[in-house]
């Protein structure tokens, strides 16, 4: 693209047939952002998912081990150690291809790919970082993360408004700017079907999603529906311990575990459920709340990052503290037993997810590049 603006995007989890769900908030920026683009990512198995002429994707060897199970000293400061390596490998790698394309921009998706962004200042390039939730929490507890990203980050992009007074308070020299995550509306979208009596929730199966917590409601809410079934999506490190949980819990016959599927299927079963259920302790702005809305579904959710902003904010659903399995049980008997508010919560869910189209939130962050290329 002659004369485009020139971005070179580093993450660490571009999506593939074999894991569809990652990356796909840098993905989708590229994907519908008019500049030229240079994709740097780590190499993960399958075919990764097509984009547009406009972006060229580099899929760089990179070391990252999970140690599943063992919890000593010694193990994880090899796996620290190693994770270390494997940055300075994928460095190395991207280096001539940053070279090449003389970034104007070096956007930076993941704390871990970090050092790249020094690279950046060296080629005379703005570096921004997004932060997500998880990563986010990793930052506040971090003195070192907080000064390799004041010495690195020319501005910080957080998918939640909850960030900013905080960022503002650790970084108070930095443009912060709110960038919320999207939603393609050609994938999720209300289908025309009956509705089962169906509870679902989509996450990757770990600790910031709080699935104990949800587990222990939905045996709540079985005292009450006990016609309703729950599906599960998503697949993680703590996969074997939540499916022994649901067993423990006599819930063997009433959960279903999805593990992980295509963004397609994951729209087919949201639209066949009758509610979504987000039962974290620790978020940003996920886009599965998005992409809920868009298949119609009303929303339960923790209050964390901008989750119970959305729903009260646009009146699709109920919000609740997290960790509280009481409340989080009742509130998804309120929402099923109340048709009449339910009905009316399906009915307002598709214009909000309207509002945050990928397309929109990319012009959003394209305007935020000009800016602070231009020191606005």
């Amino acid at each position: 693209m002659k004369g485009a603006l020139r971005v070179c995007r580093v993450i660490f989890s571009y999506p593939t047939s074999r894991y569809p769900g990652g990356g796909l908030h840098a993905y989708y920026l590229s994907d519908r952002m008019p500049v030229d683009s240079l994709m740097l990512a780590r190499r993960l198995p399958g075919e990764p998912l097509p984009i547009g002429p406009s972006v060229r994707l580099k899929r760089l060897f990179c070391p990252n081990p999970r140690v599943q199970g063992v919890r000593s000293h010694l193990v994880q400061l090899f796996r620290v150690a190693v994770k270390f390596a494997g940055v300075l490998v994928f460095a190395l790698q991207s280096a001539p291809f940053m070279l090449l394309q003389r970034p104007q921009i070096v956007h930076i998706h993941a704390i871990l790919p970090l050092p790249l962004g020094f690279l950046g200042k060296l080629l005379r390039a703005k570096v921004v970082l997004t932060l997500h939730g998880t990563e986010f929490h990793s930052l506040r507890r971090s003195r070192l993360m907080q000064a390799a990203v004041r010495f690195t980050c020319d501005a910080i992009f957080c998918v939640s408004n909850a960030m900013i007074e905080p960022l503002l308070e650790m970084f108070p020299n930095t443009r912060i700017v709110y960038t919320p995550s999207g939603v393609d509306l050609s994938v999720f979208q209300r289908a025309e079907t009956e509705r089962k009596r169906q509870i679902i929730a989509v996450g990757l199966l770990k600790w910031e999603k709080g699935y104990p917590v949800l587990l222990r409601a939905f045996q709540r809410v079985l005292d009450r529906l006990p016609d309703y079934a729950l599906v599960i999506v998503g697949d993680g490190e703590d996969r074997d311990s939540l499916m022994k949980l649901a067993g423990d819990l006599g819930l063997e016959d009433r959960v279903v575990f999805a593990l992980q599927q295509p963004q397609r299927r994951v729209a087919e079963m949201l639209g066949e459920s009758d509610l979504f259920v987000m039962s974290s302790v620790s978020e940003g702005f996920p886009k599965v709340l998005l992409e809920a809305l868009a298949c119609g579904l009303p929303l339960v959710v923790t209050d964390v990052g901008s989750c119970g902003e959305l729903v009260r904010n646009n009146d699709v659903g109920k919000v609740v503290p997290p960790n509280d399995d009481a409340l989080l049980g009742d509130a998804i008997v309120a929402m099923l037993s109340d048709r009449a508010y339910h009905d009316e919560c399906v009915r307002r869910s598709g214009p909000v997810a309207r509002k945050y189209e990928w397309s929109h939130v990319a012009n959003l962050v394209h305007h935020e590049y000009q800016n602070i290329l231009a020191g606005a």
